[in-house]
This record gives C-alpha cells, structure tokens and sequence, in this order.
C-alpha cells in the first residue's frame, strides 16, 4: 500500500491533492465533494494502522479518485 501511495504523491498531477483543502480558501468546498479526503490523510491513516483491510485504503484512494476526477 505504501507503494501505490508514493506513486500517486511522486505525480506532478497530485499536487493539488497532497494535502486537505483549506475551507477557509475554499469554502463551497464541502458543499461539493461530500467526502474529502487528501494523500496526506491517506497517509495519516496508513501510518496509525487506522485500514484494517485493503478495501477500505482502496476505498479511500477511490474517493481521492472521484475528487481528482471532479
């Protein structure tokens, strides 16, 4: 799982999605993506063994997948 993550985080295209977005700057942002989620805390969540399966780190790199996509 690091593995894929470090992928994702070494494009030049992640940089956008490296860390949460700040509502202060962006503030219709939870109006529009319902479920944010960055690499950073897919990160954090790697890091405290917060997936207990991969399923759910490939869930969340999913949703990271919607955002990019949005």
């Amino acid at each position: 799982m690091d593995t894929a993550l470090q992928l994702r985080n070494d494009t030049h295209n992640s940089q956008f999605f490296r860390l949460p977005v700040d509502p202060r700057l962006v503030p219709d942002y939870a109006k529009i993506i319902s479920n944010p989620i960055s690499l950073k805390d897919i990160s954090v969540k790697l890091e405290s063994h917060v997936y207990l399966t991969k399923r759910q780190f490939l869930d969340d790199i999913k949703e990271l997948g919607f955002t990019m996509a949005f």
